[in-house]
């Protein structure tokens, strides 16, 4: 994995410098799940946020709606079981209205971070419900909005809050 995270780094500095922000974005996502495997839960999460930023910013709907679960897992290493839920909510309503869902590569990826599993563990089940209804009532740029306020508050380098 230590390997691999190197591929990936290398691949995205490699498409920064070519300017091609799409796969730049997809690599950032490879060093997130990288680093998710090699125990950097905080690396990881920046890496993802970074990555999520890139594809919210491309207008590509899918991939930022499906990559709002890994919202779910970045708020759970944050301690934010209850934003984890919200997240999820968002996540399945907005895959729901968009006819998207994770593919297997990566659904398998994120089942084996069990954040559903960890949210249901760390919350009451009314507060769970409430949750999660909060979070079906987010639109897009809501929930990056939340996923980039959980960011802030995780230690090191925030590096993926766009310059504004």
């Amino acid at each position: 994995t230590g390997d691999a995270l190197l591929i990936f780094e290398a691949a995205a500095d490699r498409f920064a410098e070519l300017g091609d922000v799409w796969y730049h974005a997809m690599a950032i996502g490879s060093v997130a799940w990288a680093r998710f495997a090699l125990g950097d839960m905080v690396g990881a999460s920046h890496k993802f946020v970074e990555s999520l930023v890139a594809y919210h910013a491309l207008r590509d709907v899918a991939t930022t709606a499906i990559s709002l679960q890994i919202g779910a897992i970045v708020a759970l290493e944050a301690g934010r079981p209850e934003d984890a839920a919200v997240l999820t909510g968002a996540m399945e309503a907005l895959g729901e209205r968009y006819g998207v869902k994770p593919p297997a590569g990566l659904a398998w990826l994120i089942k084996s971070r069990a954040p559903s599993e960890r949210v249901e563990a760390s919350l009451e089940p009314d507060v769970l419900t409430a949750a999660l209804e909060r979070g079906r009532r987010l639109s897009l740029d809501e929930a990056v909005e939340l996923v980039l306020r959980i960011e802030s508050g995780l230690p090191g380098d925030g590096s993926a809050t766009p310059n504004a």
